[in-house]
């Protein structure tokens, strides 16, 4: 008798998700039979292997394109019909880059599949607060946040729990259980039930957001005592690094340019979660904190640029050195944003490494496009 309200509220939260996000789901389902398709050795299917393969990723990619969509409608003048209108955008979209592969350069189609991909993730996070305060944009994408390490985890547990369950049907009660009973559950966990969890926690209230929430002391601890800390120390090591060689006078590495590459984003990703604690007592070391680390990216920053020309007068243009690069020019301009603006905005952060991606999915000035002429 308890537990039966609990499931009327489970089930009627997953109906709600599935009209609130209809689009999300059928391409998380539709890529899910795809990789059943291509992985399951059915002899009936090899003949399509070439064209099912060129559909994986346009199904995949189709589950964070109508998610954002789907955000951004809901709070736009389209609201009323968004559905249809989410479905015709998100379509195009995904139309666009299923025409854009070349069997001659087939890795370009991945390329481009992880530049719309983090695009539509960054505007997913800011697409419902274009007019929003800063904390319920902040707010929103904590619970989102926390709604990933929620599916991630459930997910994992459930599938070991079922998987464990399958073995012991086999090893206990001698019924044959095929490897592709595994892998059928991992993808219905992995797309079907993770989508659909993670969906069901997206906040839907968005004005509810606007009042302040009492911070989560558990997330507090872990920046101010793991995450912060961390990036403090791998920062230090990056500087005793640049004094090395100004001391012994040699060139950087090629590998410290995707290090100081990922020690920034995980220090602004740190700098982001203690974000509404900068003006609280007793937290105003984060506003001098945030200022020293944007500031003192600067010499980094150089120090990155020095590697990626050495490696562009010796070994030429890539795809690779493009995007590092790019996201160098990008670390540059957040730090200087960050250093001297008088009240700078942390949605710029999202929607500006947003625009670089799809700035730079095609055109002359592309990736692909250079290195193709530069090459030549």
């Amino acid at each position: 008798m308890v537990r039966l309200p609990s499931l009327v509220h489970v089930l009627r939260s997953a109906h709600e998700t599935g009209r609130r996000f209809p689009w999300t789901l059928l391409s998380a389902f539709v890529s899910a039979c795809l990789c059943w398709l291509l992985i399951g050795n059915w002899n009936r299917w090899k003949p399509y292997e070439e064209a099912l393969s060129r559909l994986l990723l346009p199904s995949m990619l189709g589950i964070s394109v109508f998610f954002a969509t789907a955000l951004w409608l809901e709070r736009s003048r389209l609201a009323d019909r968004r559905h249809w209108m989410g479905l015709v955008v998100g379509l195009a979209v995904l139309a666009v880059y299923f025409l854009s592969y070349t069997p001659e350069i087939p890795q370009i189609y991945i390329y481009r599949f992880v530049q719309v991909a983090v695009a539509a993730h960054l505007l997913a996070a800011v697409a419902p607060f274009y007019r929003s305060s800063i904390g319920a944009f902040w707010e929103f994408n904590r619970i989102l946040f926390q709604r990933i390490l929620q599916s991630f985890v459930f997910s994992t547990i459930l599938f070991a729990g079922l998987a464990v369950a399958l073995w012991a049907v086999q090893s206990l009660l001698g019924v044959k259980v095929d490897w592709k009973a595994y892998y059928f559950l991992f993808l219905s966990v992995a797309f079907i039930f993770n989508t659909w969890f993670f969906l069901a926690g997206v906040p839907s209230d968005l004005q509810e957001l606007e009042i302040e929430y009492e911070y989560p002391a558990g997330l507090r601890l872990f920046v101010q005592f793991i995450l912060l800390p961390l990036v403090t120390l791998y920062v230090v090591i990056l500087y005793g690094y640049l004094l090395k060689i100004l001391i012994i006078r040699e060139w950087p590495r090629g590998t410290i340019g995707w290090l100081v590459s990922v020690v920034s984003v995980f220090g602004m990703l740190a700098l982001l979660l203690v974000h509404p604690l900068r003006n609280r007592p007793g937290h105003r070391w984060i506003q001098l904190y945030s200022r020293s680390f944007y500031v003192g990216l600067f010499p980094l920053i150089v120090l990155l640029l020095m590697a990626i020309w050495r490696r562009l007068s010796e070994y030429g243009l890539t795809e690779d050195r493009y995007f590092l690069l790019v996201l160098t020019l990008w670390m540059t301009g957040i730090a200087a944003y960050f250093s001297f603006g008088r009240q700078p905005s942390i949605k710029l952060i999202p929607v500006s490494l947003a625009l670089v991606a799809m700035l730079t999915i095609a055109g002359p000035w592309g990736p692909y496009t250079l290195s193709l002429y530069i090459a030549s």
